[in-house]
């Protein structure tokens, strides 16, 4: 198996735009892949619903898009562009986490994709970011989604608190073993909300997941931290790891078909 997370390292180096517009593509390959007509599928930090709109597109109009951003701005205009009679998406102005209630958020009105519900690293200040904090309500995903249709993918982006949001669908991943496409920035995410290296695999243990690299490589508690520049992570039931190889013949395939500008990363 190539080691493509190295190729692109070597690649881009530690351009995060450039490595982010690679992870990005790989994501939208999952929301378009996994999911199946009539399937409920969860965009947790939906933001501009770019991803919302893949989702839309793959479950088509019997199934169920649930998109979750507390972000009052994003939100409004996400509920309008996206919701309607016929669309299979439902907006919610939550944040997600292991327990219901309200907190403060973090908000960067100059650059809301670093926004959370805890201040993280940032190449700006708070002033340059365009920092002001909001009270939003918290919301697990065990209390909101009450649908009955499977849900097969769950895809999360919220800035370090993944697990958190994990922790609170505990219930629902039992029962409905989705892919899970998540962020996670290892021990920075640890470290800002409060959990260790342990936590987070024993908890993905417990429920039978296997966590990969978006390009392919298994992320294991002897992987962590092992100096590779990745952020995007994919998490398969125990019993499914071999759906793995559709994502890493995507990557290849985007590596070796090099066509006239038609690929940005390969």
């Amino acid at each position: 198996m190539n080691d493509y997370l190295s190729l692109l390292e070597n690649k881009f180096g530690r351009n995060i735009a450039a490595m982010g517009n690679a992870f990005e593509e790989i994501v939208g390959f999952c929301c378009r892949h996994f999911p199946k007509r009539g399937d409920h599928v969860i965009d947790v930090g939906a933001h501009r619903g770019v991803h919302t709109k893949t989702l839309r597109k793959a479950v088509g109009w019997r199934g169920r898009v649930s998109a979750f951003e507390p972000i009052p701005k994003l939100y409004k205009a996400l509920k309008a562009d996206l919701e309607g009679p016929f669309s299979p998406v439902k907006v919610y102005p939550y944040a997600l986490a292991r327990i219901e209630g309200s907190a403060q958020f973090c908000t960067f009105d100059h650059n809301p994709a670093f926004s959370g519900l805890k201040r993280r690293d940032t190449p700006f200040t708070d002033e340059e970011g365009g920092r002001h904090d909001i009270t939003v309500p918290v919301e697990t995903l065990d209390r909101i989604i009450k649908d009955k249709r499977p849900i097969s993918l769950v895809k999360l982006d919220i800035e370090g608190g993944e697990l958190d949001a994990l922790m609170g669908a505990r219930s629902l991943l039992t029962a409905h073993q989705p892919v899970i496409v998540f962020e996670n920035g290892q021990q920075a995410s640890a470290q800002i909300y409060g959990y260790s290296k342990g936590d987070f695999f024993t908890f993905f243990e417990s429920l039978s997941y296997r966590i990969f690299a978006v390009t392919g490589q298994p992320l294991t508690p002897d992987t962590w931290m092992s100096g590779h520049f990745c952020w995007e992570y994919i998490a398969f039931p125990t019993d499914r790891m071999s759906e793995m190889n559709v994502v890493r013949q995507f990557v290849e395939y985007r590596f070796q078909n090099n066509r006239a500008g038609d690929f940005r990363w390969a």
